[in-house]
């Protein structure tokens, strides 16, 4: 019976017999090098994982989704995937299995942002780490459920939220998130021609200190990984 990808997820876990696991979902494909590039950096760490590459349908790449600089990043803490949104692909990471069991695995119960639900909890019994390297293609199409941007941003935010009472969670970085959403919705609001979003939005980023911060590490962030993008792919 179809219980959703979580299920479906934790099924196939349940079911492994080796101590090191890693998803791949049917509409994404694993680089060449996925197993080369992080196997080696798995020692001492509950996860590691790299880049991911969101490709059209015809196959050309449409942005780099990953380390906006450096070759590589410690993950220390659950309180690293707050602000800056979620930089750990499903599909383009190795994760331990017994603390995947440990942590309960994945919450069938969410729609959106399961991942990012799992990944919190793992970082609660260890480190990881990011590696700059594209290690998977993601591939664009309508059926997906996170091309509902404005649902998917709601499941993130409940996502964070419910860890609120623990002792790494941290409000401003939260907000400072908010601020890179709101940007995103003001752009959307602006295509469809809802130009009145402009001042909703300049009195929701004026509404905590932490959000103009935010879209400023946004736009950045964005900038970076163009440039990244068009070291890897000169025609981008």
């Amino acid at each position: 019976r179809n219980q959703g990808e979580g299920a479906a997820r934790n099924t196939a876990i349940g079911a492994a017999s080796q101590p090191w696991i890693g998803v791949l979902d049917s509409d994404d494909a694993w680089h060449p090098d996925l197993l080369a590039t992080l196997w080696p950096l798995r020692a001492g760490h509950v996860l590691v994982a790299g880049a991911a590459l969101y490709r059209r349908a015809g196959g050309e790449i449409e942005r780099y989704a990953g380390l906006p600089w450096g070759a590589r990043r410690r993950l220390a803490s659950p309180r690293a995937l707050i602000a800056g949104g979620n930089p750990i692909p499903a599909s383009g990471v190795l994760a331990r299995r017994d603390v995947v069991l440990a942590c309960g695995g994945f919450d069938a119960s969410l729609r959106f942002c399961a991942d990012l639900d799992l990944w919190l909890r793992m970082l609660e019994h260890g480190t990881g780490v990011l590696s700059a390297r594209p290690v998977v293609d993601y591939h664009l199409h309508a059926g997906q459920v996170t091309r509902d941007r404005a649902a998917a941003a709601a499941g993130h935010r409940r996502v964070l939220e419910g860890y609120a009472d623990r002792p790494w969670f941290a409000r401003p970085l939260l907000e400072a998130w908010r601020g890179g959403v709101a940007w995103d919705d003001l752009r959307e609001a602006l295509g469809e021609g809802r130009g009145g979003g402009m001042v909703a939005t300049a009195r929701f980023l004026a509404g905590h200190p932490a959000r103009p911060a935010g879209l400023a590490r946004l736009l950045i962030t964005r900038a970076l990984m163009r440039r990244r993008l068009s070291a890897l792919d000169p025609g981008s």
